[in-house]
C-alpha cells in the first residue's frame, strides 16, 4: 500500500483473477431483420458446468439513427434489466462497448425498437471463466471459514488479491 501499487487497479485485477482462469472466449454475431417494441431475445447464455461462470465483456450493434431508438437490455442472473434499454444508435459494430458483467446462472440480451420492422446486427463477446475458491468468496458463494486459507478473505476484502 505504501508503494502505491495496492489496491490493484481494476484492469490488473481482471487480468490476474479472471483472464488467468479463462476457459474460452466466444464472440457471437447475429442479424435481426424485424425488431419491434416487444423485446426480441438476442440470446440467453448459461454456464456449461457448475464450476464456471460467464462474463459479458463487450458488445456492439449496427449504428443507426436516434429516431429508430433501438435499445439493448441485459438481464443477468436474477437481476432483470441490469442494463436497461441502453440506446444503441451511437454504437458501431467496428468499435464495441467494453464492459465486465459476470453472471453465475444466465445472461440474456434483448433488443427493442420504437417502430416495427427495423433491422440491426449485434456482436458480443462472452468469457467462460473457471470458478475458483477466491472468486466463490468474492461472489459470496463461500463463507470465510469455508476457505482453505481463511486469511485470504481479508486480502480479498482489502483489494490486495
Amino acid at each position: 500500500v505504501e508503494k502505491g501499487i495496492l489496491p490493484l487497479p481494476i484492469s490488473e485485477l481482471i487480468k490476474r483473477e479472471y483472464e488467468g482462469q479463462l476457459l474460452t472466449k466466444e464472440t457471437h454475431g447475429m442479424h435481426f431483420a424485424n425488431i419491434s417494441a416487444a423485446p426480441t431475445i438476442v440470446e440467453t447464455v448459461r454456464p456449461r458446468t457448475p464450476s464456471e461462470f460467464i462474463v459479458l465483456t463487450d458488445f456492439s450493434i449496427t449504428p443507426g439513427v436516434a429516431v429508430n431508438n433501438i435499445r439493448l437490455t441485459v438481464d443477468r442472473d436474477n437481476d432483470a434489466a441490469y442494463i436497461n434499454a441502453l440506446q444503441t444508435y451511437s454504437l458501431a459494430t467496428t468499435m464495441g462497448m467494453r464492459c465486465f458483467i459476470p453472471a453465475m446462472t444466465e445472461l440474456t440480451l434483448y433488443l427493442t425498437a420504437v417502430a416495427p420492422g427495423l433491422a440491426a446486427d449485434i456482436r458480443f463477446t462472452i468469457w467462460r471463466v473457471k470458478l475458483t475458491n477466491l472468486l466463490r468468496y468474492r461472489f459470496g458463494l463461500l463463507a470465510k471459514d469455508e476457505l482453505p486459507v481463511p486469511e485470504v478473505a481479508d486480502k480479498v476484502l482489502a483489494g490486495i488479491i
